[in-house]
């Protein structure tokens, strides 16, 4: 089973100054199961947290495609071969990236992004940090993330 937990920290222009940077720094950027939190996706296939912020709603998107491709935000996992590929940015002329196999331990991806925003008749920025922790396991643990490191750390 392949297990996601995601954790985002979201802002806006009106959220930097020291004081708020250091709020966020504070956050860690993985933590314990919550099994009530946790959903069990496509036949038992993947097992998906998501921790933070969500300003918009429905902020993470995913798909299973092929019965063994699962696809979430800006990374791919094979669920046979467990091989973990990025994804970069749609307008960008980088072509997606192998960055690693998950064959042990568990792997911590980060990244920032921005949005432009229009709420309430006005246009503005929202920004984010996003944690993605992946791993496969044969059985579902609270302790996946927090009993070891990571083996793999992907920073963009």
């Amino acid at each position: 089973m392949l297990v996601i937990q995601i954790v985002i920290k979201q802002w806006d222009k009106a959220q930097t100054s020291e004081q708020d940077i250091q709020a966020r720094q504070q956050i860690p950027n993985h933590y314990q199961l919550t099994p009530s939190a946790t959903n069990v996706i496509f036949d038992k296939k993947v097992a998906l947290e998501q921790i933070g912020d969500d300003v918009m709603g429905d902020r993470i998107r995913y798909e299973l495609l092929d019965e063994d491709k699962f696809i979430i935000d800006r990374f791919g996992f094979d669920l046979t071969n467990k091989a973990v590929v990025y994804f970069p940015k749609a307008d960008s002329m980088q072509s997606p990236s192998h960055i690693t196999t998950l064959d042990s331990g568990w792997a911590q991806c980060v990244y920032e992004w921005r949005y432009k925003v229009f709420q309430g008749g006005y246009y503005y920025w929202l920004y984010e940090h996003v944690t993605l922790n992946a791993c496969f396991v044969e059985t579902l643990s609270e302790d996946v993330f927090t009993n070891t490191a990571p083996v793999f750390e992907f920073k963009i």
